[in-house]
């Protein structure tokens, strides 16, 4: 079995980022490193080289809405495997060629945004994105009413009216006014939005539950850290 470049990539890449090193020892752990395997050869017809680049649409995978907490009680390696998550969705949507949206949210108004297109070169940025963090409270409203605000987009924005939300947080989050939850339901029913919960830590809290329903992952595979690491 040999690595693909991609990965390997990664791990180069670790030795100047601690959170890329732990996401490739994440993966690596998780036996998720995208590899391959000659086994044998076949024949088959000459295909059909293109004198141009042809990009074709990706199905029914539309843009991805990322709401990343950097609220006080995710401070430390709850934060870094937070940003490696995100960080791995974001070239999962580049592979795919889907487009991203980052909210990176804390407490009340202290939101920031960062909009990534399909293509490439966007790389300096988002690490930049993903040093910054608000260490204040936790309030979902405002990066779920920002998400909405694009699941409802019209024209130059209507293109995010077909993307799906990820929220990754440590569940501890009071419950989201009643307004938006009934919005954001709506909108999952009428529209087919999936709204999924990704959780480092813990706890498993109702209120989160209930934003996220059945959408619940967690990360609990804490072996690539030291055992006196505090999550």
């Amino acid at each position: 079995m040999s690595m693909l470049p991609s990965e390997a990539s990664l791990l180069a890449a670790g030795r100047r980022s601690p959170i890329l090193k732990k996401l490739w020892h994440s993966k690596r752990a998780e036996r998720g490193l995208l590899s391959y395997e000659r086994v044998g050869w076949m024949d088959e017809e000459q295909s059909n080289v293109l004198d141009r680049l042809e990009i074709r649409p990706s199905g029914l995978q539309g843009p991805l809405i990322l709401c990343l907490d950097t609220s006080a009680s995710m401070s430390g390696v709850r934060e870094k495997v937070a940003k490696a998550l995100v960080l791995e969705c974001v070239r999962g949507a580049k592979r795919q060629q889907r487009q991203c949206y980052l909210i990176a949210f804390s407490g009340r108004e202290e939101v920031r945004e960062l909009e990534l297109s399909s293509d490439s070169g966007h790389m300096e940025p988002l690490l930049e994105f993903l040093a910054g963090s608000f260490e204040g409270g936790t309030d979902l409203n405002e990066p779920i009413k920002r998400s909405i605000e694009l699941l409802k987009g019209e024209g130059e924005r209507s293109e995010w009216r077909n993307a799906d939300v990820l929220i990754v947080t440590d569940s501890e989050v009071p419950p989201l006014e009643r307004d938006l939850k009934k919005e954001i339901e709506d909108l999952c029913v009428e529209e087919g939005v999936e709204v999924h919960g990704l959780i480092v830590g813990p706890r498993r809290t109702p209120n989160f539950k209930e934003i996220v329903g059945t959408n619940l992952h967690v990360f609990d595979d804490w072996r690539v850290f030291n055992e006196n690491d505090d999550y």
